[in-house]
């Protein structure tokens, strides 16, 4: 949903009511938990050192579950916050050019059984005009006590406007990794 004036609480709510029960765009659902873009879908990652040690890994937990990460200014979680699970509901605002993009995707997997890792991976609905997956978790490598925040996503556009767009979205998927990195390295500081 595009729009010149930011959307209202009222109709936030109700354009995430109405995608409780869409389908998602694509048809790799989960391909982002072992890294595997479907052919023709572009892949965008990073990968960086947060913190280091215990402290620092459960910080990084709490600020993916605060999705932190989304907190950019020019991109915000919006709606009723539901809590990281399969199914659950992730609103996005997105600004840019003085247009707003509101997003509405649905988490497809929770990382939450393994003690050294925890993210989750959720999925475009129509709202986005690009079809695609994203993980985002975060690690401890236990020998170095190392923490990691990792990104990994695919995506195609949806439409012939978005393939035109490409250049344009693919340098703001880039702009995401990096401003995301800060902010969960930022999370993870004493």
């Amino acid at each position: 949903m595009f729009s010149l004036l930011r959307p209202s609480d009222q109709a936030i709510a109700e354009r995430i009511s109405i995608r409780r029960t869409s389908e998602l765009t694509y048809s790799a659902v989960g391909g982002t938990r072992h890294d595997q873009a479907p052919a023709g879908y572009n892949v965008n990652q990073a990968s960086a050192v947060i913190g280091q040690g215990e402290m620092a890994f459960q910080k990084a937990v709490q600020a993916i579950r605060d999705l932190r990460m989304l907190q950019l200014g020019w991109i915000e979680p919006v709606g009723h916050r539901e809590p990281i699970a399969q199914n659950s509901l992730i609103a996005t605002m997105a600004r840019q050019f003085g247009v707003y993009s509101l997003n509405v995707a649905r988490i497809v997997y929770v990382e939450d059984n393994d003690p050294d890792r925890y993210g989750f991976g959720y999925g475009t609905t129509v709202d986005y005009p690009i079809a695609g997956e994203e993980r985002l978790s975060v690690v401890i490598d236990r020998v170095t006590e190392a923490v990691r925040f990792e990104i990994y996503s695919f995506s195609r556009p949806r439409s012939l406007l978005m393939t035109l767009g490409m250049p344009f979205i693919r340098r703001m998927q880039r702009r995401f990794c990096r401003e995301a990195v800060v902010v969960m390295t930022e999370a993870c500081r004493p």
